[in-house]
């Protein structure tokens, strides 16, 4: 018990010496109960404290600090990658409700369309609407990975008709897989006139999404409801909160377009912070690479033996090797891409940014007349 110090070890160890039973007791059930402990704690290799995409066990054995992601730029909260926006839309029977001068559906397809037709190019869109295929999660209408069709995204959202359930977990965790393997930065918007009506557990999924942000991920979602009732509300305002969003309820199509522009804006702030980044790459590179050439050495190092790591480790280890130096050399690309982007393109993706920004509140004084 010595080399785990644990408090499961040193209770185990007073009850045994408090009672009158053979030595031979005494010393063999702290023992096992080491031996537990021990195996609980190697039975999870896969353990990544630090979110970097390497588990400890190969950070330690790479001399590396397990509990610090060593490569990131501390004074830039943005991630080296493209700007996606990804907007998850509420496409259940409930939305032929009235709202407004409208109904809660034709107010989603005006939207909808406003953000296809009108959103810079430059911005990576993400389209998706969830309730036809009742709790299966959701419908892709535009991938925010693939070039935008503008004509052909639109002539899908003109045929969107409210129908199904409201399965707000499920469509979370589909994104959460959706975004895993990509770098940059995402701003995701989940717009719904109701609360989960698929047994799902949103909240912890939008935690899990969230806990996908790393050093070359940076992700936010923000909720956006649809005229709800107060205990409705409360539901969808955790799902923000444990996401580190903003939750905002609306009554009208204009709050909703109003309510939009807030993620919109906080999408300019994400590409200032990326000019803050781009003076960073020099140095990020060089951990990258540092960090790569550990990685590489720590496992000439458990080929020769070397390192206190028990067959499952190591196995595991040499399972993942490919995987772990994909991630590496892909991450590398993403900071030698972003560190050849000129800040003359940063710099007119705010400007169109901008004037989308423009766009929306001139429509909306146009409306208020």
């Amino acid at each position: 018990c010595s080399h785990l110090q644990g408090a499961y070890c040193r209770k185990g160890k007073a009850n045994l010496n408090n009672r009158e039973s053979p030595m031979k007791i005494r010393l063999h059930i702290p023992l096992i109960a080491c031996f537990i402990v021990a195996g609980a704690v190697l039975a999870s290799p896969e353990t990544d404290s630090d979110s970097d995409g390497l588990p400890d066990v190969l950070e330690t054995l790479a001399g590396l600090d397990p509990e610090k992601n060593e490569c990131v730029a501390d004074q830039c909260n943005a991630a080296p990658g493209p700007q996606y926006a990804v907007f998850l839309f509420d496409q259940s029977g409930s939305m032929d409700t009235e709202f407004g001068e409208s109904t809660r559906i034709e107010a989603a397809r005006s939207v909808s369309k406003r953000l296809v037709e009108r959103l810079p190019e430059s911005l990576q869109l993400g389209l998706y609407t969830y309730g036809p295929k009742e709790c299966e999660g959701s419908v892709e209408i535009q991938s925010p990975f693939e070039k935008r069709s503008v004509d052909s995204v639109v002539q899908r959202i003109e045929g969107l008709q409210p129908d199904g359930s409201t399965p707000i977990g499920a469509t979370l965790d589909e994104i959460a897989a959706k975004v895993q393997e990509k770098a940059g930065n995402y701003s995701i918007v989940l717009v719904t006139d109701g609360g989960e009506s698929c047994e799902g557990d949103p909240v912890e999924s939008a935690r899990n999404l969230i806990a996908q942000s790393g050093a070359d991920r940076n992700i936010t979602l923000d909720v956006i409801g649809l005229d709800l009732e107060p205990s409705i509300r409360e539901e969808l305002a955790s799902i923000a909160e444990a996401s580190g969003g903003e939750f905002q309820n609306v009554t009208t199509q204009q709050q909703l377009e109003n309510a939009i522009a807030r993620p919109m804006r906080r999408i300019v702030q994400n590409l200032n912070e990326m000019m803050c980044l781009k003076k960073e790459m020099d140095a990020l590179i060089r951990c990258e690479k540092n960090r790569i050439s550990r990685i590489h050495l720590a496992y000439t190092k458990m080929s020769s033996g070397v390192g206190n790591l028990d067959a499952n480790e190591r196995q595991w280890l040499e399972k993942h090797r490919a995987d772990f130096e994909e991630k590496s050399n892909e991450r590398l690309k993403t900071y030698n891409d972003f560190k050849e982007k000129r800040a003359e393109a940063l710099q007119e993706e705010i400007r169109e940014m901008m004037q989308f920004l423009g766009e929306l509140e001139q429509d909306d004084e146009e409306a208020q007349e």
